[in-house]
């Protein structure tokens, strides 16, 4: 600390001094005693330990201390807890209908594929496996019938998409027939278990049905149109729709109504039959040949709604 040094005036009237302090950087009023620097560094450095201390109450901590606190970085975010250590789904919950849905998907596949199930200690679950393996079953069944209905269907709008082309020439394989092939090749194979148990190569089964074409319209009989119309009602689409065994009757006698298939009986050759079938023993060609099949169809149907109209009057 920088002292000024005093400067001593002599009055002329008087001999009496005046100690007065110079421009410095302390100035102490006149006739005020300068203290010793080492002394005065002490007091400064007792204030400024004074104004440093933190305040008993947050309203009169000082504006030093507040900055302090502001620039303190805030604490980091606590983890996120690890997969392990997350509590379980609760019972009746949709995260643990979603995980029972997926543990079902994975255990059908396992099934399907020739495995047996097991229980949470290693043992195996023939119950569960049985069980299982109806519900793979009924898959199965609900997906081969409809692949038959959507072939059906996309023959249909072939069909229909070729009546508009000019040229174009319809054979009695052309048209969507609406049975069941009679005639069918089965093959049943067995999975074994990759376990080896009998009991899974014993019940599940692998069937191939291999639908042969239709080669005459005496096939077309009232029994074999109405099994494949009315198995795919069963899907669960077509409950959802409430449809019923009336409206697909209605809608397959609207498609195959002879008006309707006029423009496809007119390109049927006529000559071009192979003599098996037809009212006329083959004389007349594939057109006549077609031509009864059309309507041994409706005759069908319509015998058919009969049935449904006799069964809503009891």
């Amino acid at each position: 600390m920088k002292i000024s040094q005093t400067s001593v005036l002599h009055d002329n009237d008087s001999d009496v001094k005046h100690t007065l302090p110079t421009r410095g950087y302390l100035a102490f009023p006149p006739g005020t005693p300068v203290k010793s620097p080492s002394l005065l560094h002490h007091i400064i450095q007792q204030e400024r330990l004074e104004t440093l201390k933190p305040s008993s109450s947050p309203a009169s901590s000082s504006p030093s201390t507040t900055q302090h606190n502001q620039t303190r970085p805030p604490p980091p975010p606590s983890p996120a807890p690890s997969p392990s250590s997350r509590s379980p789904p609760t019972p009746g919950s949709h995260s643990e209908s979603k995980y029972a849905s997926e543990s079902l998907k994975g255990e059908k596949h396992w099934v399907r594929s020739g495995g047996f199930l097991r229980t949470p200690a290693g043992r195996r679950d023939p119950v569960r496996t049985a069980y299982v393996r109806r519900l793979v079953d009924e898959e199965d069944r609900e997906a081969e019938v409809r692949r038959r209905w959507d072939g059906y269907e996309e023959r249909w709008a072939d069909l229909i998409s070729r009546v508009g082309r000019e040229g174009e020439v319809f054979r009695w394989e052309d048209l969507p027939w609406p049975i069941l092939p009679s005639t069918t090749t089965t093959i049943t194979g067995a999975k074994s278990s990759s376990f080896g148990s009998p009991f899974a190569s014993n019940q599940h089964h692998l069937h191939h049905q291999i639908p042969t074409t239709i080669k005459s319209p005496s096939e077309l009989t009232k029994q074999s149109i109405s099994s494949f119309l009315f198995e795919s009602l069963s899907l669960p689409e077509n409950v959802a729709n409430k449809v019923t065994r009336k409206d697909r009757i209605r809608a397959t006698l609207l498609r195959w109504h002879p008006d309707k298939l006029g423009g496809v009986l007119a390109r049927v050759p006529e000559g071009s039959g192979d003599g098996d079938g037809g009212s006329e023993g083959g004389e007349g060609g594939e057109r006549v040949k077609v031509k009864e099949g059309i309507e041994r169809v409706v005759m069908a149907l319509m015998a058919l709604g009969d049935e449904e109209k006799c069964a809503e009057k009891a």
